[in-house]
């Protein structure tokens, strides 16, 4: 089987030139060359007669997900963690007893936030699941081990921020550049380094496959104009929002390490800012667009009219 789509795939492969005054294909050439360009390589198809529902670009099932439901439920998670963040700080500032809440409940200020973690662990593989289907990833495989990537990249956060709150008081307890110090200090570029790759991996995947659409409306012609605008708009910017994540442990390790280990305090504040930013700004953006999408019927322009996709 393995052979058979292979060659399937090679045979599909380099149908679809833009030839100037060339006669129009005919509606064979025109199927193969949308199943060998539209649906991006590796091609892993079964050529049967079953009936299939949906666009070149993406089918239709039963069992398809629903995008609108996905980034709905990311929001109402994430409104459900903050309303409980805003719960747990009003009785931690009214009380002045953290010990009187579970650990699961109790407001960090000037250490890392279990609690932060667990919603973004849970949101943050939502969102890519829906920036997934702006640019027709509708693969189930691929976007269970997108989506889980993703998990595990962000619950990686905990574990960094445990690393730098453990570097932050070896600093105080033993000294800069001690050996504990530097033992800590290549633990926390470790799991760092593990984290770069991971994010590397999900967002090739996503650019990739952008990227090979995009050459599609350059190198065939099919009658369209080009992919909606927007959705170039979306990949970029959530890429660039999910990327500056990382930034912010890098900020807190530099702060350690130039500053005396005394004013060293506020990194925790900073972060649950920087954060609560991030997350708003990356799941409001990413749900103004996604709506400005469907509200302009997530179409494209074609030498027949507009065709929408789904």
């Amino acid at each position: 089987m393995g052979n058979t789509i292979s060659r399937t795939n090679s045979s599909l492969r380099g149908l679809c030139d833009r030839v100037s005054g060339a006669p129009p294909p005919s509606e064979h050439v025109v199927t193969q060359n949308l199943l060998g360009k539209l649906s991006l390589p590796p091609l892993l198809f079964s050529l049967n007669h079953s009936r299939i529902e949906g666009s070149v670009f993406c089918t239709a099932s039963r069992t398809t997900y629903n995008s609108k439901t996905l980034l709905l439920l990311g929001l109402f998670v994430s409104f459900m963690f903050e309303l409980l963040r805003l719960v747990t700080t009003c009785e931690y500032a009214g009380r002045f007893h953290p010990g009187l809440m579970s650990p699961l409940q109790r407001n960090y200020t000037d250490s890392p936030d279990f609690m932060r973690w667990l919603e973004y662990t849970l949101t943050s593989p939502l969102q890519v699941i829906v920036i997934c289907s702006t640019i027709y990833m509708r693969n189930e495989q691929q976007l269970l081990l997108i989506s889980a990537l993703q998990g595990a990249l962000t619950f990686c956060g905990w574990t960094i921020e445990m690393c730098i709150f453990h570097l932050q008081i070896t600093a105080y307890q033993r000294g800069k550049w001690s050996q504990t110090f530097l033992d800590m200090m290549a633990k926390v570029t470790t799991v760092l380094l593990a984290a770069v790759y991971v994010h590397y991996v999900i967002w090739s995947v996503i650019l990739s496959s952008y990227s090979a659409h995009e050459d599609n409306m350059r190198r065939c012609d099919y009658g369209i104009d080009k992919i909606p605008t927007i959705l170039k708009s979306i990949v970029v910017l959530q890429c660039v929002l999910f990327s500056v994540f990382g930034c912010v442990p890098l900020f807190q390790i530099a702060v350690i390490v130039l500053l005396p280990t005394r004013s060293t305090g506020f990194i925790w504040d900073a972060a649950a800012v920087a954060y609560s930013l991030l997350s708003v700004g990356s799941k409001g953006l990413l749900a103004l667009m996604f709506v400005k999408l469907l509200t302009d019927g997530d179409c494209i322009n074609t030498v027949d009219g507009s065709a929408c996709l789904y």
